[in-house]
């Protein structure tokens, strides 16, 4: 019996496999004819007139979001591992900044912006590339649902043994039933947290698989003043030192 069982999981763990290989292979599959897509959408601006403007800004917006899916699909199945493909130490503050910057300036277009109330160092160990793709689809989760004129709110500070972030946004909030499910890949919830923001329902499932991934765990709660605070914390780098012989 315990045979059996052994086969059993080892066939599903193939499966599993196999259906994570599927989903990679078939999603660098489709970039290169939507890469091709663009090419065309772009040659046909050139060719056509005034009137095939509007008709070609939607073919192309179209063919944005599809590839912008398939990234974070891409990215998904990347998380999606027992541990990280990439083993180095790098501080946490210097992703914070990098990602700060980078998504200041994409909430500005819409009259928000990202702020760092507080900045700590904090050594982690890890894929830097994998922990920064979950830090960023956090804070635009909040760009996209913090009120205009507000900003988003990252703090990096440090426990003795973990490192601690908090993304606050100015929202509406999640309604409390949805709270433990948002992390789940293409979960979306009602109310004023819709399908009228323009996400995929993946950017914080690719957050919350990087974060499992590195040994942490991420977490989110209502404000009561108004708005969503989700709280990663991930191991703080312990170097292990020779003993002494002295």
């Amino acid at each position: 019996m315990i045979r059996d069982f052994d086969v059993m999981a080892d066939r599903l763990s193939l499966l599993v496999s196999s259906q994570k290989q599927l989903l990679s292979d078939i999603s660098h599959e489709l970039r290169s004819p939507l890469a091709r897509l663009q090419v065309a959408v772009e040659l046909a601006r050139r060719k056509s007139g005034p009137d095939a403007a509007k008709d070609l800004n939607r073919i192309e917006a179209e063919g944005t979001r599809m590839n912008e899916l398939i990234g974070q699909i891409l990215t998904l199945s990347r998380a999606d591992s027992d541990k990280p493909a990439i083993s180095e130490t790098f501080d946490l503050a210097g992703v914070v900044q990098r990602v700060v910057r980078d998504t200041d300036y994409e909430a500005g277009r819409s009259g928000r912006s990202v702020t760092v109330p507080r900045l700590e160092s904090a050594l982690v160990q890890g894929d830097e590339a994998l922990v920064a793709s979950a830090l960023e689809n956090v804070a635009r989760n909040g760009i996209r649902y913090t009120r205009v004129e507000t900003a988003v709110e990252i703090s990096l500070s440090s426990t003795p043994t973990h490192a601690r972030i908090v993304v606050r946004d100015h929202g509406p909030g999640v309604p409390p039933e949805d709270i433990e499910r948002i992390f789940l890949p293409f979960h979306r919830v009602g109310a004023s947290r819709d399908r009228d923001s323009g996400g995929t329902g993946l950017g914080l499932s690719i957050a919350a698989r990087a974060v499992a991934v590195h040994r942490g765990t991420i977490r989110a709660h209502n404000i009561d003043s108004g708005g969503l605070a989700v709280i990663i914390e991930i191991p703080l780098y312990k170097p292990l030192h020779p003993l002494s012989l002295s």
